[in-house]
């Protein structure tokens, strides 16, 4: 749908209700937004990106484009999409058999999945079928944000650190890497013994596997 079929859309009586949102500015069609099907937040328009600053929240519709901007954004996304092929099935881990319907919310900068590699799929058994997927799905992400145990966190966190040199490149490794001292640093300031002792350190040791840069990590017990 484009800019301009939208415009015809909206004045349909069944959008009524919307017309006082777009005379108070609340709501506005932005005619230099990204192309359809996808977004690539290094390409999107300095108007659009003030559109996006200017933002309380950002809706996002389409897998593709939820995976382009996901974590890329300073404001809080609501991301819908259906779940219909593999493609989908690999970011998300759920089948794609009963197109589930999936409505998301990302905190700023939160990314919901990351690990792509086509080598190392992570295969995932489901109950109608074994599906491929990158090394954290959203499924896996959302399962992790509802952990209480501080524990289970570090487990999951030491566990994802450990599969570096399979999946995940300087950037993702990063990404990673800042949320594991976030994590090390609010289990001192919330319950400094409840694990019993500190989360261990790690180094970072720089590898070069077929021409890639990653890091390999070294746990310092």
């Amino acid at each position: 749908m484009s800019w301009q079929d939208l415009e015809r859309i909206i004045v349909n009586p069944i959008f009524a209700s919307l017309k006082n949102y777009f005379s108070s500015k609340k709501l506005s069609i932005n005619k230099f937004g990204p192309l359809m099907g996808a977004a690539n937040i290094r390409k999107l328009s300095n108007s659009c990106v003030m559109s996006i600053l200017s933002s309380d929240f950002v809706l996002i519709k389409g897998c593709r484009v939820h995976e382009m901007l996901q974590g890329g954004l300073n404001v809080d996304t609501f991301s819908c999409y259906v779940v219909c092929r593999n493609l989908s099935e690999i970011v998300s881990g759920f089948s794609s058999s009963n197109n589930p319907l999936l409505l998301i919310h990302l905190r700023k900068n939160e990314f919901s999945f990351f690990g792509i590699n086509k080598e190392n799929c992570k295969k995932n058994k489901l109950k109608d079928k074994k599906i491929k997927c990158c090394m954290s799905t959203l499924s896996d992400h959302q399962k992790r944000k509802k952990l209480s145990s501080h524990e289970e966190i570090v487990a999951k966190y030491r566990f994802l650190l450990k599969q570096a040199d399979k999946y995940i490149g300087d950037k993702e490794y990063k990404r990673i890497v800042r949320r594991y001292h976030e994590m090390k640093k609010q289990s001192k300031d919330r319950a400094s013994n409840s694990i019993g002792s500190d989360i261990s350190n790690f180094d970072l040791i720089p590898v070069i596997i077929n021409g890639s840069h990653y890091y390999r990590v070294h746990f310092v017990e």
